[in-house]
């Protein structure tokens, strides 16, 4: 039996060799690149699977758009796989506060919104980076660096215009930091961190202030950037509903308990608890 199995290794051609290589995970292409140099070449080398296969993944994949490459392709290979994942895993809704939601697709489509805004857009992965060691808990021991547009942004029913949004640019284009930090309650959802948006990348991008996991607290403007809560994941990817289904509204007569209190159970009763974290874009 081995020595048919041998045989038929040594029978299959070169294309087929290359469609078992382009369907196997990341880490079966490590293994065959540390065991043989023929295979090694047709991994890595110029025109090979792993370049191939990545170039594919920026076309198809949404969130992969500005990607922007390195030199390792297997290590680009494993962190493409992972920004998908990663905006699978976080795709849904999040509730910013009382009155705010944020819905995220796992195509990386947003759209934050409330009685009186609606911010529509687009977010993509630029790269990957690991975490300091003061971070602890981050799915995948990583920080997600965004690279991410406003299509469409309505205030009090008035469409605004670039100049008014201070963290985007002309374009309404802006970078941020964020990541996924793993309860350490059982049954509590990741709790989803950003740092503030910027028109500048360096600033946008920048996680040395650390971890802002006080909601109630805003650093001065000249404070180095952290990654700051959005919210816990309240309702997970797919949803067809929209911000009357999701935010109880005001009554128009009084009722026996402020309305925050009746939310609040509200959120309790469903098992859904939200993060109260600021209500910025």
């Amino acid at each position: 039996q081995a020595l048919a199995q041998t045989q038929l290794l040594f029978a299959m051609t070169p294309e087929l060799w290359v469609a078992i290589l382009e369907s196997a995970e990341v880490s079966g292409l490590v293994a065959a690149v540390a065991t043989c140099t023929d295979w090694r070449t047709a991994i890595v080398g110029n025109g090979g699977v792993a370049a191939a296969r990545a170039h594919r993944q920026c076309r198809s994949c949404a969130v992969l758009a500005r990607w922007r490459w390195s030199n390792s392709l297997l290590r680009q290979l494993r962190h493409l796989d992972m920004v998908q994942a990663h905006f699978r895993r976080i795709a849904g809704v999040y509730f910013l506060g009382a009155n705010t939601i944020l819905e995220i697709s796992p195509e990386g489509f947003f759209v934050n919104h409330g009685p009186e805004h609606r911010f529509e857009g687009r977010a993509t992965v630029a790269a990957i980076i690991s975490v300091p060691p003061s971070f602890t808990n981050y799915t995948d021991g990583v920080v997600y660096l965004l690279d991410r547009w406003y299509t469409e942004c309505w205030w009090h029913g008035r469409l605004l215009s670039p100049d008014e949004l201070p963290w985007a640019d002309a374009d309404f284009r802006c970078f941020s930091a964020s990541g996924l930090k793993m309860s350490e309650k059982p049954g509590q959802a990741c709790l989803l961190l950003e740092t503030k948006p910027d028109p500048c990348e360096d600033v946008g991008w920048d996680i040395s202030g650390g971890e802002g996991l006080d909601t109630g607290s805003h650093p001065p403007e000249s404070h180095q950037n952290m990654l700051r809560p959005l919210g816990r994941l309240a309702m997970p990817w797919p949803l067809t509903c929209s911000l009357d289904d999701l935010v109880p509204q005001r009554l128009g007569t009084p009722v026996a308990e402020p309305w925050e209190n009746v939310y609040d159970e509200q959120l309790l009763e469903t098992g859904q608890a939200a993060s109260a974290g600021d209500q910025r874009v």
